[in-house]
């Protein structure tokens, strides 16, 4: 964010245009927003796909305290 800032402040961006970064996890792109006072952020999505081996009553469930109907993850995260 604070990247996209400086780029719009020097003038290395047009206000109207919108500030690309390439990541190790994808294209992040900032925009001007809200009268162009606020900086919007579209980060990578990285969709969830099923659990490998994962039940309702796995481990993972009972650490939690739940019965799942569906558990998922993705690189970073899990959908419970």
């Amino acid at each position: 964010m604070a990247a996209a800032h400086v780029l719009w402040e020097t003038g290395e961006l047009g206000r109207d245009e919108r500030a690309v970064f390439y990541t190790r996890d994808g294209i992040l792109t900032a925009g001007l927003q809200g009268g162009r006072d606020w900086i919007g952020l579209d980060f990578p999505a990285a969709p969830e796909r099923p659990m490998p081996g994962e039940t309702p009553d796995s481990a993972l469930a009972a650490a939690l305290g739940v019965k799942p109907k569906y558990i998922g993850m993705n690189r970073f995260d899990y959908l419970v």
